[in-house]
């Protein structure tokens, strides 16, 4: 446990002070009180930060996924609307989990293969 006072860490992770004061009132980070001074566990927050990006780097949109597996985008979207594929909602804009679209897409392939011999 590594502590340093809000401001110290947001310039040390280059985000604004709002946004990790914002952060901190919403639970996300481990923090303390002392005085008038709140402090923030470094170490958690470096942890939580990396979980994040490596998540952010597991969601695609169905463009991404259309580009990334040849299929076309009609028919990724048809594949969500009948249930195949499982997504959410960013806003507007439908999101899909790398792994978990990959392993329903191998899954489709298989239940269409029959064996002929």
């Amino acid at each position: 446990m590594y502590l340093k006072t809000v401001s110290e860490a947001a310039h040390e992770f280059g985000l604004p002070v709002y946004k990790l004061r914002r952060d901190i009132a919403a639970g996300k980070y481990a923090h303390i009180r002392i005085g008038d001074r709140l402090m923030v566990d470094i170490d958690d927050m470096r942890y939580k930060l990396q979980l994040k990006q490596h998540e952010a780097a597991n969601i695609m949109s169905i463009a991404e996924l259309s580009e990334f597996t040849g299929m076309s985008e009609s028919m990724i979207r048809r594949a969500i609307h009948d249930g195949y594929l499982s997504s959410e909602r960013d806003g507007r804009k439908i999101i899909l989990r790398r792994d978990v679209a990959l392993d329903e897409i191998n899954r489709m392939l298989a239940g269409n293969v029959r064996d002929e011999g």
